[in-house]
């Protein structure tokens, strides 16, 4: 019987091993990122999202790093939990808007506009908010989109909302022109799906993964919620979800953003 028992853990053993060698996770950070921002105040510490985290392959002396133009802070992990980093700088962070750096098995990997610093939440500030927007067919369409977010630089906003239906048609092409305008304003950039984002839902989730999230910003809760799942409804586990943020956060006011109506003819 322990003769046994030993080449079944020796069996173990080296599937583990063959998997360790053979199985190359592809990681990146899941938050915060672009569309799904941190809003932090300048010695505050936050969480960061890893995905492709392995409960027995854990990459070792994983780095973190918020950068701009201007400067670069390292980030030390306070603690680790499944694939949350709790992290906070080493130094006060000047406030401004910065690319989150993450060195996994020796490549860095940067998401954008992912974390916002500020010296103290503002008491009035600006919201504008955005759906359906039009075509990224350079022509007419990108112009327009052009001249919304010439608006949104010129009302100098705190936060811009984008509440679905945000690229028509998918396409590679169309995202990465999307991803690439939204990148340059240096404001919080939030946003949620639409039912037309499932025309080619892969690559919207590749940048946007997380299609519910919440976001924190002083005293204020947002929450965007996803409501194009199944045949344009709120799912039951995204339903329960909601329920806990707002457990969570009763102390703050809430705002919500989705894209279909709640109420009418044509509510979810």
């Amino acid at each position: 019987m322990k003769h046994s028992n030993v080449f079944r853990a020796a069996i173990i053993i080296i599937a583990l091993a063959t998997i360790a060698v053979y199985f190359q996770p592809r990681y990146s950070v899941r938050s915060p990122r672009l569309g799904n921002p941190q809003l932090i105040l300048t010695e505050s510490s936050f969480d960061i999202v890893v995905d492709g985290m392995l409960p027995f392959f854990q990459p070792r002396d994983i780095e973190f790093k918020l950068s701009n133009s201007e400067k670069a802070y390292v980030l030390k992990t306070e603690s680790i939990t499944g694939n949350v980093f709790t992290v906070h700088s080493k130094h006060a962070v000047s406030p401004g808007a910065y690319t989150l750096g993450a060195l996994i098995k020796g490549v860095w990997r940067e998401n954008p506009k992912a974390v916002f610093v500020y010296q103290e939440y503002p008491a009035d500030f600006t919201i504008i908010q955005a759906a359906d927007l039009p075509d990224f067919d350079n022509g007419d369409g990108e112009k327009l989109f052009s001249a919304l977010l010439e608006d949104v630089r010129g009302q100098r906003a705190t936060i811009l909302l984008l509440t679905g239906d945000l690229v028509y048609h998918g396409g590679a092409e169309r995202y990465q022109r999307f991803y690439d305008a939204i990148a340059q304003l240096n404001i919080p950039v939030i946003l949620c799906p639409g039912n037309h984002e499932r025309e080619d839902w892969s690559l919207y989730i590749k940048d946007y993964p997380d299609t519910a999230h919440t976001n924190l910003f002083g005293d204020w809760n947002i929450i965007s919620l996803d409501s194009a799942h199944g045949r344009d409804q709120l799912s039951n586990a995204q339903l329960a979800w909601f329920e806990q943020q707002l457990m969570d956060n009763q102390g703050k006011k809430t705002l919500v953003q989705i894209h279909h109506p709640v109420v009418g003819e044509r509510s979810i």
